[in-house]
């Protein structure tokens, strides 16, 4: 769960301003910080994949930025 929080802040800040839109900045930092990470304690259970083996944990995806900002069972 600590790590979905620190994801939704590098999505939602750049530079300390939250941004509606990604920058190039921001897209390059999600890919080289956050997205490895997501990848290895994450999608496991909360992606695309893991819907389609039936692994899908509260009804949470984050492989993409829509479904991560969507949110889950439990918001």
């Amino acid at each position: 769960m600590r790590i979905f929080f620190i994801t939704m802040l590098a999505i939602s800040y750049a530079d300390g301003v939250q941004a509606t839109e990604p920058n190039r900045q921001g897209i390059d930092f999600f890919e080289a910080k956050i997205r490895p990470m997501l990848i290895t304690h994450c999608y496991e259970c909360h992606s695309a994949e893991a819907v389609a083996k039936n692994k899908l944990k509260g009804g949470s995806l984050l492989d993409s930025r829509e479904a991560s900002q969507h949110g889950g069972e439990s918001g």
